[in-house]
């Protein structure tokens, strides 16, 4: 049922007796919050309605922003506002930009996070001259996987504006592939950062490896840059700007990047918000310099070999010429906050079986191969089958002959949204407002449980969000998925 402007998913008034034109007291604020938290929500369009700015608030300061508390500019609470039949809660949007009013929890069509737009970025302080016809440009993002398929777009966007210009980007190597070979690059290089990084402690290494180092300056040098983008916004990506030698750096202000990143750039931009998605942060770099990005868009594509060699694999698991679903059950170690059960993939395996007549192939990873046993034994009766691809070529060409994708917020889910292969992303610390599947069909479940030590629905505290997610959530999502498909 729609909600009114005026009243809570309870049907009672949102508001009660507010005091003059400034909000209720902070208790029933907190209470609003709760019970506005608790509920099950169906997905709906966004549609904002009017907000006030609480002033004596200061426990959501940075609620929604993931900037620290006390930090953010603005705190909106919108009365009217609805998602997925939800009044709306506390939102935090900088001067400038418009709120997002988040569905915490949820299973919802991920277009809704890629229809967002706070707002455009723009150049601040004293900048470089941007030169209007570059002959030489240089993109740099480097790592992970789901970064760089986030970063893609803006080589579209750059070759789209420049066609006669020479394009390069830096990569690490474990995301190369990622790049390699795309038709809007002419030149790929890579940058071995933990090889290099080991070596320079190593005694018997060192010299080896400041001479590498040396020899990669000397042929990134070799490009003449006449611009450079930084997406990273990193120390790392700080590091390549350095060696580049590009005469006009792009990169963001300092309260968008991190590691003192914005001193190794001469063009800074500065965002309209800070919960806006990474291919739209990615691609404001340009536009905030008068480079247009509308429809930029990227696509990786399997090369045949991998295709090939995926078929050939997918053959010795039992399911080829099957409809089978991909399911990716971990994270890096870095990610393991993101991790959803063992237990519950395999209940997932089964489920998608009986109601769905999906085949369950799971793919792993080396942090992953010992839950083979754990997962096919959960998910005994459903004919699933385990498969560890040995590079992400091979992994994207099965990805590519799924009928869908289940995952968290990891590269596989990203690869294959921007393959533009179905996916089911599960959401609870990581915001999907940044993270959520780009592509559609794309379908996300949320747990954003508020955090009780920073109040944020999305965050590294150890709230159990993904163990709030039931697997009849992900079997929702699923079915949701099969109607965005047809």
């Amino acid at each position: 049922m729609r909600v009114g402007a005026d009243e809570h998913a309870s049907g009672k008034p949102l508001h009660g007796k507010a005091k003059g034109p400034g909000p209720p007291p902070l208790e029933s604020f907190r209470a609003r919050r709760s019970t506005a938290l608790g509920g099950r929500q169906a997905h709906q369009r966004f549609e904002p309605g009017p907000g006030i700015v609480p002033d004596d608030d200061d426990s959501v300061r940075g609620l929604h922003d993931g900037v620290p508390a006390g930090k953010c500019r603005l705190n909106v609470h919108l009365p009217g506002a609805t998602i997925g039949g939800m009044a709306g809660v506390p939102l935090v949007a900088a001067a400038g930009g418009r709120p997002f009013p988040d569905p915490p929890i949820g299973v919802f069509d991920a277009a809704v996070y890629r229809g967002y737009d706070p707002g455009p970025g723009r150049v601040v302080g004293a900048p470089k001259a941007v030169p209007d016809a570059p002959s030489s440009i240089l993109v740099v993002g480097l790592t992970a996987v789901g970064d760089v398929l986030h970063f893609l777009p803006v080589a579209t966007a750059l070759r789209r504006a420049f066609p006669k210009a020479v394009i390069g980007w830096v990569v690490q190597d474990k995301a190369r592939a990622m790049v390699a070979g795309r038709p809007d690059l002419d030149s790929v290089f890579t940058f071995e950062r933990h090889r290099w990084q080991e070596g320079l402690f190593r005694p018997h290494t060192l010299v080896p490896i400041v001479r590498e180092i040396l020899a990669f300056r000397r042929t990134l040098r070799s490009g003449k840059w006449d611009l450079l983008f930084d997406p990273q916004g990193t120390f790392k990506s700080a590091v390549v700007n350095v060696l580049s030698g590009a005469a006009v750096r792009v990169g963001f202000a300092r309260r968008w990047c991190r590691e003192l990143n914005d001193l190794t750039t001469n063009v800074h931009v500065d965002l309209p918000a800070y919960r806006m998605h990474r291919v739209r942060k990615s691609l404001e770099l340009l536009r905030a310099v008068g480079i247009p990005v509308g429809g930029a868009e990227a696509r990786y594509e399997p090369p045949p070999e991998a295709l090939a060699d995926a078929d050939r694999a997918l053959a010795e698991a039992g399911v080829a010429g099957k409809r089978f679903m991909v399911i990716h059950p971990g994270t890096s170690p870095f990610g393991a906050r993101k991790r959803w059960p063992v237990s519950r993939w395999g209940e997932l395996a089964a489920r998608a079986r009986e109601s769905l007549g999906l085949q369950p192939l799971f793919v792993l990873g080396p942090v992953e191969r010992g839950w083979k046993e754990g997962l096919l034994a959960a998910a005994a009766g459903s004919g699933a089958v385990a498969v560890e691809p040995r590079s992400l070529p091979l992994l994207a060409g099965m990805i590519a002959r799924a009928a869908c994708l289940v995952g968290s917020d990891s590269a596989p889910l990203h690869l294959a949204s921007n393959m533009r292969v179905p996916v089911v992303g599960l959401y609870g610390p990581t915001d999907p407002v940044l993270f959520a599947p780009y592509y559609p069909p794309a379908v996300v479940v949320v747990k954003g449980l508020p955090c009780p030590s920073c109040g944020q629905p999305h965050c590294n505290h150890g709230v159990p969000r993904m163990e709030a997610i039931e697997v009849d959530d992900v079997v929702e999502g699923l079915r949701l998925l099969a109607k965005l498909t047809g």
